[in-house]
């Protein structure tokens, strides 16, 4: 089955993405040896796949991609030789490059045992400013915005790869009560304070300086007056 991505990076009927991935060889019922994607990438970018985790070993798991039919990386799964080496913790990732246009990628475990798998579009979204994702909830006097870093997540930490900061930049927040707003800032991470700030908010536009974002940070916004 071919899971469709849509072109602001949302997969259709992701409830039913098997990310484990078990060996042709095992030839066990119900399970899920590939998987497959029909993406169309607005420029050249790349797709990566993320092996987590080896669930089993023998036979030896194979990695093995697709691109439009044709095979462009095949690649046993080893346990690593490196020192407190854990099955659970194998955070290897490879990157295929992916040309302009609608292609279809196929990623199969085309050897034995189990791999567990997860996947990375860059270059997928077309961005004309901070890789910063922004949600929050508000009433009236009272709101708290969270601001996480794209370029960072735990599946990145883990393999080893380093992620982007974000500069400073500036958000500005619609139907907004009016007044003065005590902004405090808070790194997620680790709970150290940011910055706090005190923002004057006319016409229902709250303007916000935010700092920069190395992973995530909050604000929590309160009315004075």
């Amino acid at each position: 089955e071919f899971f469709q991505i849509g072109k602001d990076g949302r997969v259709l009927k992701q409830e039913s993405l098997n990310a484990n991935l078990t060996g042709i060889a095992e030839n066990r019922p119900n399970s899920t040896t590939e998987v497959g994607f029909e993406v169309e990438y607005p420029d050249d970018g790349k797709f990566v796949i993320y092996i987590t985790e080896l669930r089993d070993t023998i036979p030896t798991p194979q990695l093995t991609v697709e691109l439009d039919g044709k095979p462009i990386l095949q690649l046993e799964q080893q346990p690593l030789k490196t020192e407190n080496y854990h099955p659970v913790m194998h955070n290897q990732f490879y990157a295929v490059p992916v040309p302009k246009g609608p292609h279809t990628i196929k990623v199969s475990n085309t050897g034995g045992g189990q791999i567990t798998t997860s996947f990375e579009l860059k270059n997928y979204i077309p961005r004309n400013g901070p890789d910063i994702e922004v949600r929050g909830i508000q009433c009236d006097d009272y709101m708290i915005l969270w601001l996480k870093n794209q370029k960072y997540t735990v599946l990145h930490e883990l393999a080893g790869i380093g992620s982007m900061t974000q500069p400073e930049g500036i958000l500005t927040l619609q139907n907004v009560s009016d007044g003065t707003w005590l902004a405090e800032w808070l790194n997620t991470i680790d709970a150290t304070p940011v910055k706090s700030e005190l923002v004057e908010c006319t016409k229902g536009n709250l303007v916000l300086h935010t700092p920069i974002v190395d992973q995530s940070i909050a604000v929590r916004l309160q009315k004075l007056e």
